[in-house]
């Protein structure tokens, strides 16, 4: 089943406390918690993203409240400034192990692709991680590699299932 930025947990910000350019204080609830981690091991720092399109946190968790879905991260502050985040505003959670800036490339309709093929099996997809002959290069700020399998499964019609895979 293909699965959309909105099928994804979503994060809608509260409050907002701005500590200084490096840290500000997002708090505000999840829709779902289902597959989002939120659980520190002892001297553990759990982060990960909270993602627009072409804007994204690397998000470490202050506090959770999980009965009610409430959890506090701590960002970037002169992000929140710059982006203009407020309440309300809402962002998709993603996994840490996810770059964000290929979830630009396979969202964004203006992103160019081009069939390649390697020299050798060195070229490695950023999303399954194998080592193919054939694959897509995204061309612009962020470029990415997908073997082609992966282009047809998640780059083609835009589905983010890996994410949740």
């Amino acid at each position: 089943m293909k699965v959309t930025l909105q099928d994804l947990p979503q994060f809608t910000v509260e409050r907002i406390k701005i500590v200084d350019d490096m840290t500000a204080l997002l708090e505000g609830n999840f829709n779902t918690l289902q597959g989002v981690a939120l659980k520190k091991a002892e001297n553990e720092t759990i982060w990960d993203y909270l993602y627009r399109p072409h804007q994204h946190f690397a998000a470490v968790v202050v506090c959770a409240d999980e009965d009610h879905c409430k959890v506090t991260f701590d960002v970037q502050g002169n992000l929140v400034k710059e982006w203009g985040v407020s309440p309300g505003t809402q962002f998709a959670w993603v996994a840490a192990h996810w770059d964000p800036f290929l979830i630009d490339a396979i969202l964004d309709l203006q992103t160019s692709w081009s069939a390649l093929r390697a020299d050798s099996h060195r070229e490695r997809c950023d999303l399954c991680l194998g080592h193919k002959s054939d694959y897509s290069k995204a061309s612009g700020a962020n470029e990415v590699s997908v073997c082609n399998e992966c282009f047809e499964r998640y780059v083609n019609p835009r589905d983010l299932s890996f994410i949740t895979e």
